[in-house]
């Protein structure tokens, strides 16, 4: 085996299991088909709302001088931040029919806004920290079962290649070619 965990994707559900797997001394690749893996380019809305239990979660912020947290409550842990927070006090929301739904709450802000790429980039430094690896601008195409693991086929340029381990997440998103070639997204 080459690792004990393959990880396809590096947006930040993988490289919080990636750098969570290596803290636990697991030997980890990344394969990321971005170039960059700081730096995302598509528009995504970068914010946490401070209602307990949204979503499932308590996302709260505890900014100090020397270093921002955000912490998870009901899923009990916390992640580094460096970059900028910008807090919001109201809300819209609107439904396809047109209706409005305005939210605004002056004692504290309804959530905060913050920066995607800074996310990735603390995530990305704590995961290489640790001895996590990566192959960048490579594609996992599809993942499967060997005896005592997985084989990961990779497409890099014009070249493809596999890579062993133990375990495979596929954390490359809605349109997975992982979960999609193993007939999971229907």
């Amino acid at each position: 085996m080459d690792y004990d965990l393959i990880i396809a994707g590096a947006g930040p559900t993988g490289l919080m299991a990636a750098k969570t797997a290596a803290e636990k001394g697991l030997s980890v690749l990344v394969i990321e088909k971005r170039p960059n893996i700081a730096v995302y380019k598509r528009a995504c809305s970068a914010m946490f709302h401070n209602s307990p239990g949204m979503n499932g979660e308590t996302v709260t912020v505890r900014r100090n001088i020397d270093e921002t947290r955000w912490f998870f409550k009901d899923s009990n842990f916390s992640i580094k931040y460096s970059g900028g927070i910008v807090d919001f006090y109201d809300y819209y929301v609107f439904s396809p029919s047109g209706y409005k739904l305005h939210m605004h709450r002056i004692e504290k802000p309804l959530g905060i806004c913050f920066d995607f790429n800074a996310l990735l980039r603390d995530l990305l430094l704590e995961a290489a920290d640790n001895g996590v690896s990566f192959l960048t601008s490579s594609l996992a195409m599809k993942a499967e079962n060997t005896d005592g693991g997985a084989k990961v086929l990779v497409k890099q340029r014009n070249k493809e290649f596999y890579v062993t381990g133990r375990k495979v997440i596929a954390a490359d998103g809605l349109a997975s070619r992982i979960v999609e070639n193993a007939g999971k997204n229907r």
